[in-house]
């Protein structure tokens, strides 16, 4: 923490402005900055909006699906576009998904990010 005052000292920084990230990366500063009686100011994240959620590639083509529907029966229903019925737009986007996003997924799986 000697190092960090230093720091502080040194560069004559009379305030700190940091987000809270949650992590300890920062810490030290603000100690320091705290013994020295700097004035820290600390910002706060702002709040995860309440959202859907999946847990997998097959969950979020069906999320997927499910918004799709919706946009094409309010389509349908204004007579822009002529309505399918629902299990042939979710097949034919099954076809459509399943090889892109389980090729992205394979990719990410290959360089050993997932």
């Amino acid at each position: 923490m000697l190092n960090e005052q230093e720091l502080l000292l040194e560069y004559q920084i009379d305030t700190i402005l940091s987000k809270n990230s949650g992590c300890g990366a920062t810490y030290a500063k603000i100690a320091a900055a705290r013994e020295l009686e700097i004035l820290v100011l600390m910002v706060q994240r702002p709040p995860i909006p309440d959202v859907e959620q999946v847990l997998d590639v097959a969950g979020a083509i069906a999320w997927l699906i499910k918004q799709l529907l919706v946009i094409s029966y309010i389509l349908g229903a204004i007579g822009m576009c002529q309505l399918a019925s629902t299990d042939v737009i979710a097949v034919r986007l099954q076809e459509l998904l399943s090889p892109l996003v389980y090729n992205h997924v394979g990719y990410y799986q290959q360089l050993g990010l997932r």
